[in-house]
């Protein structure tokens, strides 16, 4: 897997079909309201959304990924492998929207569909014989409709060919992540597979592990935050980060160039630095000193820091597991 930009995937043209989510309109009693408070991230993400809409368009927010299935596209299967991914996922089913009043909960309100309630159409856009107009016109699509701020939030588009059909997903930051989104190909094989099982009268249990809600964990999330004081353990190891480094979050060790006017186009390009054995063999390294790759790979951030800036020590930020508030800040020391 590789990250990279819409027009380095370098897609191959074909018949391209968009795939939609759709529902009752938010009026319907089929949406039920207050399960569950928005993430301190999804409430950030979506105020700041709100707020921006003012002024004009919103940048895009969104993430995803691009897989190929074999042969040409069974349409039947793939609707419901998308069904059955959206049932799974409370959050795929939530939208969150500002409150018409203040409440406990915060500025949004969530509302959320039960599973069964999400019905998926395809609308056929045409043939593209152009790679690159193609790529133009998914990160249009995507842009306008894989926001924050309207349900469902993601979409998803087919470019099917005798050979193989890829599969291109986007959903907005406050549905999915670098992690969630890893997962995304994989479930929807997995569900897909077992969708032409059942059309060919095989029909065969999804071998897929049960989901826990993001709804739940938004809950849990903010229940724990709210249970910190200012003597808490992690409260005081954060003070005292911030305080050590001169009331700042970590800035990048060196200047970096003058970034103003027009952004630069973001490279699609990307470097192997280990193979599979050297990086198994870089874990066992890690293991056998105490740590893990990531340790490992934050060892040698630190290393090239001070070997650039000559500074003995090294500060960065990283996510922690879901749902876990750290015992002391993410740094490392050379």
């Amino acid at each position: 897997m590789k990250f990279t930009d819409i027009p380095s995937l370098g897609l191959s043209p074909g018949g391209l079909t968009v795939w939609r989510a759709c529902a009752t309109h938010m009026s319907d009693t089929t949406w039920a309201a207050g399960l569950g408070r928005a993430s301190h991230v999804q409430e950030a993400h979506i105020t700041y959304a709100l707020e921006a809409a003012r002024e004009g368009p919103l940048p895009p927010s969104w993430l995803g990924c691009a897989f190929d299935l074999p042969a040409e596209l069974d349409a039947g299967a793939f609707a419901t492998a998308l069904r059955g991914r959206t049932n799974r996922h409370e959050t795929l089913r939530s939208q969150l929207t500002l409150s018409p009043r203040p409440t406990p909960g915060g500025r949004l309100q969530r509302m959320t569909l039960p599973a069964g309630a999400v019905s998926i159409h395809p609308s056929a856009v045409g043939d593209f014989t152009d790679g690159r107009k193609l790529a133009r016109y998914l990160e249009e699509l995507f842009d306008s409709e894989a926001g924050p701020l309207g349900w469902p939030g993601y979409i998803l588009a087919t470019i099917s060919r005798p050979e193989a059909t890829t599969v291109c997903v986007a959903a907005d930051h406050a549905l999915t992540d670098g992690y969630s989104v890893l997962l995304t190909a994989y479930e929807i094989h997995t569900l897909y597979a077992a969708g032409l099982a059942a059309a060919n009268g095989k029909p065969a249990p999804v071998l897929l592990p049960p989901t826990a809600s993001y709804l739940d964990f938004a809950e849990a999330e903010r229940t724990a935050a709210e249970a910190l004081t200012a003597d808490h353990e992690s409260i005081v190891h954060w003070r005292q980060f911030l305080t050590e480094a001169g009331g700042r979050l970590p800035e990048f060790p060196v200047p970096v160039s003058d970034v103003s006017g027009s952004p630069a186009a973001q490279p699609g390009g990307y470097t192997e630095l280990l193979d599979a054995s050297t990086a198994h063999a870089f874990d066992r390294v890690c293991r056998a000193a105490g740590g893990d790759a990531f340790c490992g790979l934050l060892a040698c951030l630190a290393k090239v820091g001070h070997e650039i800036t000559g500074s003995g020590e090294f500060r960065t930020l990283a996510p922690s597991t879901p749902g876990r508030v750290p015992r002391s800040p993410p740094s490392a020391g050379t």
